[in-house]
């Protein structure tokens, strides 16, 4: 069976051949994604997350319009974070995002993606995201625990979305992502 992201066509081939014939062509083209996320406290530097994310199909939607006409609409531009990526009540234990998302459950904190490095140098088959939250930005009200993360292109469509164990934010802390999209 093919995942989400794989296809299979079946092609009529008889103009080709003196005989008829069916041709399966079969493509197994799976973007990935990879997170991590670090905490900076007192000069003190801690991953706090790591894993594969989901590209959800949003980013399928995106990927089309870049490759037929360079829409920069579908640019990954925005990065969100929320604080609804857990099961209620327990901010230590995610719920897995769904390739149908379009949205974070509760998106609190937006910002621009800072900056980008292809990778690896010369063959440049995956990008790297990374994106500083600031000591000074996204703390509610003194603390916040986000538990979803999202990047965006610049028409607002969800194009990866990850959840964690709890993230705190307060303003003795700056958080870093590197977001990569593997292709």
């Amino acid at each position: 069976m093919n995942s989400p992201n794989n296809f299979s066509t079946k092609v009529n081939s008889s103009s080709q051949f003196s005989f008829p014939q069916t041709i399966e062509i079969s493509n197994s083209f799976d973007l990935k994604g990879h997170v991590k996320c670090w905490a900076e406290e007192d000069g003190v530097k801690t991953l706090l997350h790591e894993k594969s994310n989901l590209i959800v199909n949003g980013a399928r939607k995106a990927l089309s319009h870049l490759i037929a006409e360079s829409s920069p609409q579908y640019i990954l531009s925005q990065f969100k974070i929320g604080t609804g990526g857990h099961v209620i009540g327990d901010i230590l234990t995610p719920i897995a995002p769904s390739i149908i998302d379009t949205d974070l459950e509760d998106p609190v904190f937006t910002k621009p993606i800072g900056s980008f490095e292809y990778l690896p140098s010369g063959a440049e088959t995956s990008v790297k995201f990374t994106i500083v939250i600031e000591k000074f930005e996204a703390n509610g009200t003194g603390v916040v625990a986000y538990t979803e993360a999202g990047l965006y292109t610049t028409d607002g469509t969800l194009f990866a979305r990850e959840t964690f164990p709890a993230v705190v934010k307060n303003d003795a802390r700056k958080v870093t992502f590197e977001w990569t999209i593997l292709f």
